[in-house]
């Protein structure tokens, strides 16, 4: 089974002569017994580009890397193919 980190994809950015420098972490959630329930993927947009493909509709926006960071923000674009960080501005599309 792959995990979300495969696939996640970051596919272009504004100018596609540079490639995105986001940052993907991996994280995992636990229930009440400390079990793991799901990976929820954290993206970091170091470079500050203002447009990310992912190839996930769930995810969490971190901004920037730590100390540089806003809150982190989960984001679910359920059925739309794009969604943007109301603290960041960077918008994220869908590219499967």
């Amino acid at each position: 089974m792959a995990t979300a980190m495969q696939h996640l994809v970051a596919a272009g950015v504004a100018n596609p002569l540079r490639p995105s420098t986001a940052l993907f972490i991996e994280t995992a959630s636990l229930d009440e017994d400390g079990m793991a329930q799901a990976t929820i993927p954290k993206i970091s947009n170091d470079s500050g580009d203002s447009e990310i493909f992912v190839s996930v509709r769930e995810f969490e926006c971190t901004g920037a890397s730590a100390p540089h960071d806003h809150p982190h923000i989960y984001l679910d674009m359920g059925s739309e193919d794009e969604i943007i960080c109301p603290y960041c501005s960077t918008r994220y599309r869908f590219k499967a």
